[in-house]
């Protein structure tokens, strides 16, 4: 994590996942009154079959996935954040 004049940035790292590759980060700016939030992970190429299963406990579908999942928001509170949140996923 690194914290820059108010600023927050995580980045989750880039790693492996079922042949498949995983990266994400989280980012917060803290300066303004309603402080924002972004967030924004994505996998590629991963073996859906072993995923499914080791994560959900069901294996239903076969061959590889990739995903895009965007979010960010701003509020003066967790509540105001969460109601804010707009983004998309792409599958």
């Amino acid at each position: 994590a690194v914290v820059n004049d108010g600023r927050l940035a995580i980045n989750l790292g880039d790693g492996q996942f079922h042949n498949g590759r995983v990266e994400g980060m989280v980012e917060a700016d803290l300066r303004p009154a309603a402080p924002t939030l972004t967030a924004r992970a994505s996998v590629t190429g991963v073996a859906l079959e072993p995923a499914l299963k080791q994560l959900f406990g069901m294996a239903a579908v076969t061959g590889t996935g990739s995903a895009r999942f965007d979010a960010s928001g701003a509020g003066g509170t967790w509540s105001e954040l969460l109601q804010s949140l707009v983004g998309s996923m792409t599958a």
